[in-house]
Parts: structure tokens; sequence; C-alpha cells
């Protein structure tokens, strides 16, 4: 059973109560019963609300419900309640994050108290339970906060830009056309140690050797496009990270490069997804 602190007490609020065999000078926060059964309560407004009425303070209402009601026995409607008056309020942001609340309350009911959750392992319950946690939850908010899909793709994009900035200076970015590379194995027109790095390329004989049309790597562009998979910039079509050196032997850092590269192009893929999901939730709601 998860011990809840109330809202009033945490931030020092409340009517002072005395209590016995104690001075009434002194104030103390005042106390919440947990029993409030709210359950087919239906309201349509409230008078005589304190100022700046945060969500939290609306969390702390609704947590005033008997502990079996917000867990094992889960009662979805006083949250619907309570959201919809919000709503007729004018209170929107407040009602979206009791909204948010109502949903991680719900995924914790399915998941260790839904019938499917006591029968054995259920991977299809589980699997609802991880999607419902991991991914539907903190990215987009359970539908109600698409854009945080789109802060955590930038994120990644950021994280790339700086991966494949020093895999560049480390010579691990190289040309996908095979011309450039038989040119500088076959003693053509590109030199062969301009192969050590095709960015930041060893003289000026190497840069006047490179063909005119091919495009200079930028990082932020590359990761971009790796990891938008519906846009095309033309950077991941024409350089890629390399996993061995022009000796041969093996290179760990390009390998780990090439790990992030694939994590970036699923986690861009289903990011896009999740966003594309929750606004299209968004709007039928």
């Amino acid at each position: 059973m998860r011990k809840r602190e109330s809202y009033l007490e945490k931030n020092g609020k409340g009517e002072p109560t005395p209590n016995e065999g104690e001075s009434t000078d002194e104030e103390q926060p005042q106390k919440i019963n947990y029993n409030t059964k709210l359950d087919n309560f239906t309201y349509e407004g409230f008078s005589n609300l304190p100022d700046n009425c945060k969500p939290e303070f609306w969390i702390e209402f609704l947590n005033q419900q008997p502990e079996e009601h917000l867990n094992k026995n889960f009662k979805p409607r006083p949250w619907e309640q309570l959201a919809s008056v919000l709503d007729s309020m004018g209170y929107q942001e407040e009602a979206l994050e009791l909204r948010i609340e109502k949903q991680k309350l719900q995924t914790n009911f399915m998941a260790y108290h839904e019938p499917t959750a006591k029968s054995g392992f259920n991977l299809w319950h589980w699997g609802r339970v991880f999607f419902r946690k991991v991914l539907w939850g903190p990215p987009v908010g359970y539908g109600y906060k698409p854009g945080n899909a789109l802060v955590v793709l930038f994120g990644l994009v950021m994280l790339g830009t700086l991966l494949y900035s020093q895999a560049a200076k480390r010579g691990i970015m190289t040309p996908t056309h095979p011309l450039v590379y038989k040119e500088a194995r076959t003693g053509g027109s590109i030199p062969a140690w301009c192969a050590e790095n095709w960015v930041y390329l060893p003289n000026e004989n190497c840069t006047l050797a490179m063909p005119y049309e091919y495009s200079e790597f930028q990082s932020f562009i590359y990761a971009a496009d790796v990891a938008l998979p519906v846009v095309n910039l033309r950077m991941e079509s024409d350089w890629a990270p390399r996993v061995v050196f022009t000796d041969g032997t093996r290179d760990n850092f390009g390998w780990w490069v090439r790990t992030f590269e694939w994590f970036l192009i699923a986690a861009g893929w289903i990011l896009s997804l999740l966003f594309v999901s929750a606004v299209g939730s968004s709007i039928r709601k």
C-alpha cells in the first residue's frame, strides 16, 4: 500500500487545528480523511476556490478517496467528472493533468489487478503494460501531450549530432559511393591517404580530388536524416559510419556509432508513429 502525503500538508497550507494536550498557538496542518467516496457523485462546479489551484490541488482532492478506489478497485468516474467540470470552468491545463494522472492509475490497476494479471504470466498482458508505461505514457502523456514525442526526438537528434561530429573527427564517417573508394584504392584521381579521414581531408590535394557534386558531411543534417523516417535530406545516402580501419582492423568506436544509428532509426519510427497516433487521438477527443 502506497503512503500518501497530503498536498496541503506538503505545502504547509490548510486550516490550523488544535490537538489535545498541545497549545493552540502552534499551527498544525489539516489532516485529510482518506475515506471520501466520490464514485457516482456528480456536480457542476465549485465556489469559493482558493487562488492558483494547481493540478496537485485537484489530484489531492481526488486522493481523499479510499485507498482501494485508487488501486485494487480503481474508480475512473471521479477523475472524468472532475476533469469535465474543470474544462467547463476554464481550467484546461489542470483538467489535462487530471486525465494523465487517471491514465497512470488505470495502468497500475490494469497491470496488477485485472483478471489477466492474476492468471499467471501472460505475454500479451505485460506487453500492453509495457506499451502504456514506457511508450504511451512518458513520450506522449497517454495521448494528451503529443508534443513530448517531438521534444524527445529533437533531443536524440542533438545527441546524434554530437556523436557523429566526434565520429567525423576520428575518420569514421565515410562516403558510400563505391567509385570514391575505388579511386582511392587503385591509385586513381584520389590519393590513397585521403581515406584516413573523408570529412577532415588530410591536405588540399584530397579536397581538390573529391567530386565537387558530392555532399559535404554535416553532423546535424545526418542525425536528422537518420532519425526522421519520412524525410530524405540525402545525407544518409551519401555517408555512413565505417566499422573497420583502412588496414582492415576492427574499429570499436565505429561499431558503437553504427549501433547508435540503428537505435536512432528505431526511435525515430516509434516516436513519429506515437506522435501521429496521439495527434489523431486528441483530434477525436
